[in-house]
């Protein structure tokens, strides 16, 4: 194992328990700044499951694919076909990990609170030939009470934002980056199916607590890791509270 992912799983030793690192773990490119670009739009994501994607997007209201988004997609290619299967995502934003997944073979419902992530997503269903069933609300407040679902994907935000702060709404994680985990995860594992699977992204910036609250709920299995840095004048005066939480390590 990389010295900086085993220095990374020792600091979160005092809040993690039990967790499996798969035998076959793979690194991610490593990535520097932001990747949603002021190139032309839409924009044409190549290779995911044998295609290619177009994704209509909305730079400045942080709505699309970025790195994380990546990560994930790569994981939901790597685990195979979907063929009759149901699968939740949550916090969809533009829609392309629903989309891939649909392409895949599954039945996707996608959510977001953000009315246009809502239609971005639809747009980019459209756009592609896919079926997304895209539905507008909070977390998993849009689905029905018998929906359970093989797969549930979720990219939610997860960046520490002290009030006094301001993050687009697809990335603000409240004071401590894990405010919207702890309203989504009880209902997450009643809403999937026996030995279901929660596929999820998640950066060192929320307090490290966060890993017994997923524990409650999941056993966690490490899949694919990176390095990520912070570009130039990225989040502002935010990269400085960033910067001060990793150096206290609180």
């Amino acid at each position: 194992m990389e010295d900086a992912l085993q220095a990374y799983l020792e600091y979160l030793k005092p809040w993690l328990g039990a967790i499996t690192v798969t035998p076959d773990l793979l690194r991610d490119p490593d990535h520097h700044g932001a990747l949603i670009d002021d190139g032309p739009r839409p924009r044409c994501h190549r290779g995911f499951c044998g295609g290619d994607f177009l994704e209509w997007d909305a730079p400045d209201a942080a709505l699309g694919s970025d790195h994380a988004t990546f990560s994930l997609a790569r994981e939901l290619a790597r685990q195979g076909p979907m063929d009759d299967t149901d699968v939740l995502d949550l916090g969809c934003g533009t829609g392309l990990l629903g989309m891939i997944a649909a392409r895949m073979g599954a039945r996707v419902v996608a959510t977001d609170l953000d009315p246009r992530a809502v239609e971005l997503s639809r747009r980019n269903a459209d756009a592609n030939g896919l079926s997304l069933d895209v539905r507008r609300g909070s977390l998993l407040d849009p689905v029905h009470g018998h929906e359970a679902f093989h797969t549930i994907i979720a990219n939610l935000p997860h960046k520490p934002c002290p009030q006094e702060e301001h993050l687009p709404l697809g990335q603000g994680g409240m004071s401590e980056g894990d405010g919207l985990w702890h309203q989504a995860l009880p209902d997450m594992a009643r809403h999937l199916r026996p030995k279901g699977r929660l596929l999820f992204f998640l950066h060192s910036l929320p307090h490290p607590r966060i890993f017994g609250l997923f524990q409650k709920h999941f056993d966690l299995t490490l899949l694919r890791w990176k390095l990520r840095w912070l570009g130039a004048g990225e989040y502002g005066d935010l990269a400085e509270a960033f910067q001060r939480r990793h150096e206290c390590a609180t």
